[in-house]
């Protein structure tokens, strides 16, 4: 199962965002839903919007991989890269 990175790698990096919200609460309902997939999922405001996040990951195959388990548990999402 891939895992995000705890840290960049000096490169290029991706991630992917489940949804934005100009509710905090509501980016944490969604958060607390995408925690059954992984763990390592966040909610980052900017721009006056809250980011619901998982990653960054380090290679894009992993972004990928992770991006399908939460397509097959009826999550839209987004491949985001840095």
């Amino acid at each position: 199962m891939p895992t995000p990175a705890t840290t960049e790698a000096g490169g290029r990096t991706w991630s992917l965002q489940l949804g934005a919200f100009g509710s905090e609460e509501n980016a944490r309902k969604l958060r607390d839903r995408a925690t059954t997939i992984t763990p390592h999922v966040s909610v980052v405001k900017i721009g006056g919007l809250y980011r619901v996040r998982v990653g960054p990951f380090t290679s894009e195959v992993s972004a990928i991989e992770m991006r399908e388990r939460f397509d097959a548990a009826g999550f839209k999402t987004y491949l985001i890269s840095k």
